[in-house]
């Protein structure tokens, strides 16, 4: 309990959705299994960029024939509003994959671990300004040992929380920015010109064709 909890502090600071979940499985003569799975992740994403689910899977506790765990494996999806899922993405125990993998005994973890998915513009199709709700689906695969060698399958999974997603910024092309920038710059201009005008007229000069040329004109005899 203590590792989660430290798990979840590390991760509170951060603008994350975080939290754990229990699951019962395997409730059968043979035994029970129990698992605590505590999760966090980013509530806001930009399409393009990637998401990464940070997990840690625990081994709460197992009851009767029930022994260790010999296989186990965590998966992450985005689902959106569609039933195919956005992006998606398992990992076995403790890398890319194991079999059989390091034994997981009561009270022992598997984690914390990152698992990142790729959230392209062609699985969401957004525009500038778009954005779109999904959510974050955790789920977990494993493989109880009981003695005296029997095995079973233990799974299960949760929606944990909601995630936006949202498009590329609105921006300007900037060719339509230049073309802006010289009309505003020849409106300044023009501007200047008309009150320049504007201020000889109003200061009653007037020029004649004589005064204009007096320089030139000979003196007449």
């Amino acid at each position: 309990m203590l590792l989660c909890q430290t798990f979840i502090s590390s991760v509170s600071a951060q603008e994350l959705t975080s939290g754990s979940f229990l699951v019962t499985d395997s409730t059968t003569t043979y035994g029970t299994s129990i698992y605590m799975i505590s999760y966090s992740f980013p509530s806001r994403i930009a399409q393009g960029s990637n998401i990464t689910v940070s997990i840690l899977f625990t081994l709460d506790s197992l009851s009767g024939l029930a022994l260790y765990l010999v296989n186990y494996s965590l998966s992450t999806t985005v689902l959106g509003s569609s039933p195919v899922p956005i992006a998606s993405r398992t990992i076995n125990a403790p890398g890319n994959g194991c079999y059989p993998c390091p034994l997981l005994y009561p009270g022992g973890h598997f984690g914390p671990v990152n698992i990142t998915m790729s959230l392209s513009s062609s699985d969401t199709g957004l525009g500038p300004g778009q954005q779109m709700p999904a959510n974050i689906t955790i789920g977990f695969v494993s493989t109880v040992w009981y003695d005296p060698g029997a095995t079973a399958f233990d799974s299960g999974s949760k929606s944990v929380g909601p995630l936006t997603i949202y498009g590329p910024s609105q921006r300007t092309n900037p060719s339509v920015l230049l073309a802006l920038e010289i009309v505003a710059v020849a409106g300044g201009l023009l501007a200047v010109v008309s009150i320049l005008l504007l201020t000889r007229r109003s200061s009653g000069v007037h020029t004649t064709p004589q005064a204009r040329f007096r320089g030139c004109l000979l003196p007449t005899s």
